[in-house]
């Protein structure tokens, strides 16, 4: 009798042992059964523009991808380039150019996905000081934050479009909307999504000329990770999720506001709205060359690189294929 017991008890174990065989098998990337903590620092404090992580988090696409994703404000594209490099955080939002002059400086980044594949950067002005082309800066007052990324793209926009700086009076600034609505200067830089919509909010309509229109070719906004401690299984997740938030907040504006000020109550509503509206048709109209969210080529880099070249930002070139991968982007 007990021969006969052990028969369908090892039938059992056997059937049970491939049962597990299977479904480990069947077991892909995103269903992995151990959750990710990653740390995601934002470029700057949140803001409309940073909609689609909150997007990403109230809707579930993180916890689908078995991430725990720990959102942090930034101070600044520099600060995520280094705290990235170090291993700190470990992935962020960074401008292009910046996580290219880290990495020629030897910090080890790299790019995952580009969002902005042209500046946002423009020269605004008020409109009553009639500033529509670049030669009408000349005998102005140009505020300049001369910290920013933005000058420096403000200097090649000048060489490229013939505009004679000695002609210009250039004052240092902090780079605030409040330039132009004090009248203490005429024109300054900003990104077209921010300082242009506060002085619209208050009344005070501007004329914007795009750098990028003028020789200013270098991607902004991307998100950036260390290339010496990258998982590939959880970058790709993690990619996978931004970018599916990234392009519903691109087609739905609401729904990633709502997102946003769930977790950002205090924010300006308006402003944000606004904000929002214009950062999208923004990024639409870069989708009609970039093709996709997220897309990067070797042509955008070398044209990056070779603008940061330009204005000496960097010495030497690198090797760019060791700088960006697409190897994470959804099909």
């Amino acid at each position: 009798m007990s021969v006969k017991r052990t028969v369908p008890v090892a039938a059992a174990v056997v059937l049970a042992t491939l049962t597990i065989a299977v479904l480990v098998k069947r077991k892909g990337p995103s269903q992995t059964s151990t959750v990710a903590q990653v740390t995601f620092r934002l470029d700057w404090a949140p803001g409309a523009e940073h909609s689609f992580l909150y997007l990403a988090q109230q809707r579930g696409y993180f916890e689908k991808e078995k991430l725990a994703v720990a959102i942090q404000a930034g101070d600044g594209s520099t600060t995520s380039a280094k705290l990235v490099g170090n291993g700190t955080v470990n992935y962020a939002l960074c401008s292009g150019d910046t996580a290219l002059i880290a990495a020629s400086a030897d910090v080890p980044i790299r790019v995952l996905a580009v969002l902005y594949s042209r500046t946002p950067a423009v020269v605004y002005s008020r409109k009553d000081r009639n500033i529509t082309k670049p030669k009408d800066l000349e005998g102005r007052r140009y505020g300049a934050f001369t910290k920013s990324t933005t000058y420096n793209q403000f200097l090649a926009f000048c060489a490229v479009a013939g505009v004679d700086l000695a002609k210009v009076q250039v004052i240092p600034t902090a780079g605030k909307a409040d330039d132009i609505l004090t009248d203490g200067v005429d024109a300054s830089g900003a990104y077209t999504y921010i300082q242009p919509i506060q002085c619209e909010l208050v009344g005070v309509p501007v004329n914007e000329i795009p750098m990028a229109d003028y020789g200013v070719e270098s991607y902004s906004v991307s998100i950036i990770a260390n290339k010496n401690s990258l998982h590939p299984d959880v970058a790709r997740r993690v990619v996978r999720a931004a970018l599916l938030a990234f392009n519903e907040m691109v087609s739905n504006n609401s729904a990633a506001l709502e997102a946003f000020f769930v977790a950002n109550p205090a924010a300006s509503k308006e402003f944000e709205k606004r904000k929002l509206e214009r950062l999208t048709q923004f990024v639409r109209k870069n989708l009609e060359t970039q093709r996709k969210a997220g897309a990067q080529t070797l042509q955008g880099w070398q044209q990056t690189q070779d603008f940061l070249l330009s204005q000496k930002l960097i010495s030497k070139k690198i090797d760019l294929s060791d700088f960006f991968t697409s190897e994470f982007l959804p099909e």
